[in-house]
């Protein structure tokens, strides 16, 4: 039996212990800031506070767990500066483009920044709707991108070593109307889990994070509209919707640290 650290956010733990084969692997859910790696055999850190404690007490690489670089999850978290950078990359047809500040180009979406569960998400149809967000609109910490239709959302978990993707899933939400959004504050009135995506939008994504440099679990929201990728955001940490599929997770997981090129990685 392994087992396993995990951080503590919210209700989590009941998740994953409902998924979880208690037979093969046993959970602990932690504070990583004060933990002792020795006790454990993987370390699964489940938000960002999770990776900044084991970095700031352990270090970038360690043999029992795998986080992104922490340049890569500044990029990402600020949903602004990870879009300036797709737009500025090969893959620029792939992400919905920003609008300027006072550009009045509708629909779009207000969003901020920094958010966790899409909160800080607005759509604005029109010119009256702005008006209601007009300070956001043009404050450092929003920014506008154009709106992607379709009632239809999409996010792939993936785990990410050196050489590609060890881990995928993939899961899509139906939206209630055209402009909800996926989030803690709308939920989806129906939702599919462990949805085979065409493969050469899941090589797409693979491709994405691994140009940003990206190593670890990260989630990835977008749609797909006329067969086209058009993405939405990276989170450079574990979703909560992949804890259905906790054990294969957990299974690739620990074959990553246990892999050659992981070894290399730490020295």
């Amino acid at each position: 039996m392994k087992k396993i650290a995990m951080g503590c956010f919210g209700d989590w733990d009941k998740h994953v212990v409902h998924f979880l084969n208690q037979d093969e692997y046993k959970p602990v859910f932690v504070d990583f800031t004060d933990f002792d790696l020795a006790a454990v055999d993987a370390a699964v850190p489940l938000t960002l506070q999770d990776a900044a404690a084991l970095r700031y007490r352990h270090g970038e690489r360690h043999a029992k767990y795998l986080i992104p670089d922490v340049a890569v999850t500044a990029l990402c978290a600020d949903k602004k500066r990870f879009a300036e950078w797709a737009l500025a990359s090969p893959f620029a047809a792939c992400i919905p483009p920003i609008y300027p500040p006072g550009a009045e180009q509708f629909p779009c979406m207000l969003k901020r920044r920094r958010m966790l569960s899409a909160v800080g998400i607005v759509p604005i149809r029109d010119a009256a709707e702005a008006r209601a967000h007009r300070a956001a609109l043009n404050d450092k910490d929003h920014f506008c991108q154009a709106y992607v239709p379709g009632r239809f959302e999409y996010a792939t978990h993936l785990l990410i070593d050196d050489d590609g993707a060890k881990y995928h899933s993939s899961n899509r939400y139906e939206m209630a109307g055209e402009f909800a959004v996926k989030g803690n504050q709308q939920r989806p009135i129906r939702d599919e889990f462990g949805v085979k995506i065409p493969e050469r939008i899941l090589k797409r994504l693979t491709e994405i994070a691994i140009a940003l440099g990206f190593r670890g679990t990260c989630s990835i929201d977008y749609k797909i509209l006329d067969g086209e990728l058009h993405l939405l955001e990276l989170n450079p940490r574990i979703g909560s919707s992949l804890f259905r599929d906790i054990n294969a997770y957990l299974g690739s997981y620990i074959a990553v640290l246990h892999s050659a090129a992981h070894l290399r990685r730490i020295g």
